[in-house]
């Protein structure tokens, strides 16, 4: 077994190990042994100690509503949102980003720092930054930014109120 832990992490794997118990008040003497019928977890109990010692890892700072999903009421969140399904209701994204994908439909007041559109808005948008409007994306309904980039192809049916 050490020779597979040594060839997979290195040879200082079984410090790292020894570490790792000592950090966790556990001695390798006091070990408790597993039953005979969990042979197959001893196997495997070295490589587990290092994956829970592990930090912790980066997780995508996005939030998702895929195709099949459909959410009616307020959505008020600290991330970026991307939405592939249908919302019904009111979105409020203080500082990040709303993104209405090619699949998406939005049925509400929109409020973000900025929004990236694909799909289809119906409802008023309202962005501190800015709105970019993609080839096949359209708003329906007034939109106030500081900021548009409207891409050939992309509509806006309603208001545009650019004052800063």
């Amino acid at each position: 077994m050490s020779e597979i832990v040594d060839r997979h992490f290195g040879p200082d794997a079984k410090k790292r190990k020894l570490d790792a118990a000592s950090r966790n008040g556990h001695s390798p003497e006091k070990r408790t042994e597993l039953p005979l019928q969990n042979e197959h977890l001893r196997a495997v109990e070295p490589l587990l100690e290092d994956v829970l010692d592990s930090p912790n890892l980066e997780v995508d700072p996005m939030a998702h509503v895929g195709h099949a999903t459909t959410i009616t009421g307020n959505i008020l969140a600290e991330e970026d949102l991307e939405i592939q399904g249908t919302i019904e209701g009111s979105i409020r994204l203080a500082n990040h980003q709303l993104t209405v994908g090619a699949d998406g439909l939005v049925k509400a007041t929109v409020e973000a720092h900025t929004v990236l559109v694909l799909g289809r808005i119906t409802g008023d948008v309202i962005a501190s930054e800015r709105v970019e409007i993609k080839a096949g994306g359209v708003i329906g309904g007034d939109v106030k930014v500081p900021r548009v980039i409207m891409h050939d192809g992309g509509v806006v049916v309603g208001g545009m109120d650019m004052s800063a």
